[in-house]
């Protein structure tokens, strides 16, 4: 016979399966590997896809001082995509520690401070991204005729970089 606390325990273990969907701790490799790797793949083929899109469109319609603008603004992004991506690692370790100790509770509150914690971090890099943004071009050597154009790509791209972070 159970306990009430230990019925508690196994109805919250149960409630927090059905929340978190698959449970990769069980069951054929292969499988979880082709369910966790299908969904990323895709994502990178979309994101590819826009990208091709988009230097598409910029080369073609624009030409390419505007290309050239949009390229040496890359750098700068993916310094914060590195950011976001590497921070994310460090607390899916935590994430699969605590799951594998069936700690679900624990999983919530690292999911919580993690996103409240990146949220201000973002917030501040993006800031500090955009005050500088004419600084960070200068040290990466934009060449003078793309630099206003620069300038206000990197700005769009640093005002929609929030969502990129909770993406990440």
């Amino acid at each position: 016979r159970r306990t009430i606390k230990e019925n508690r325990k196994t109805e919250e273990d149960m409630k927090m399966k059905k929340a978190t969907g698959n449970d990769f701790t069980t069951g054929s490799i292969k499988k979880h590997i082709l369910k966790f790797a299908i969904p990323m793949v895709i994502g990178l083929f979309l994101t590819m896809g826009y990208t091709i899109i988009n230097t598409i469109w910029i080369g073609n319609l624009l030409g390419k001082d505007a290309m050239a603008a949009s390229s040496v603004s890359f750098p700068i992004t993916f310094i914060l995509i590195a950011i976001a991506s590497g921070s994310t690692a460090a607390v899916s370790i935590l994430i699969s520690r605590n799951y594998g100790a069936k700690n679900f509770k624990m999983i919530n509150k690292i999911i919580e401070t993690s996103f409240s914690l990146f949220s201000i971090v973002a917030a501040v890099l993006i800031a500090l991204a955009l005050i500088f943004r004419n600084e960070l071009l200068m040290i990466m050597g934009t060449p003078s005729n793309i630099f206003d154009m620069a300038s206000s790509y990197l700005s769009i791209l640093l005002l929609s970089a929030f969502l990129n972070y909770i993406y990440y």
